[in-house]
């Protein structure tokens, strides 16, 4: 998986141009913030309470990486 995240973030900055990309996972769901972080999205902090799963609001860790140069 870690592969292909980074083949998409590589993707969205040389052929879309994104200035951008951003993604999120539960804080619980370590798996998913190693997979963000070897693809090289930074941790940025945390949403609190920003979903709804359910009849509970979730946080969510967000991840994000900007354009060399």
């Amino acid at each position: 998986m870690s592969e292909a995240a980074t083949a998409v973030a590589r993707r969205a900055f040389e052929v879309l141009a994104l200035h951008r990309v951003e993604s999120s996972c539960f804080p619980r769901n370590i798996a998913s913030a190693r997979v963000m972080a070897k693809a090289g999205l930074t941790y940025e902090g945390t949403l609190k309470e920003y979903v709804r799963k359910g009849e509970v609001f979730e946080d969510l860790a967000m991840y994000a990486r900007v354009a060399p140069g």
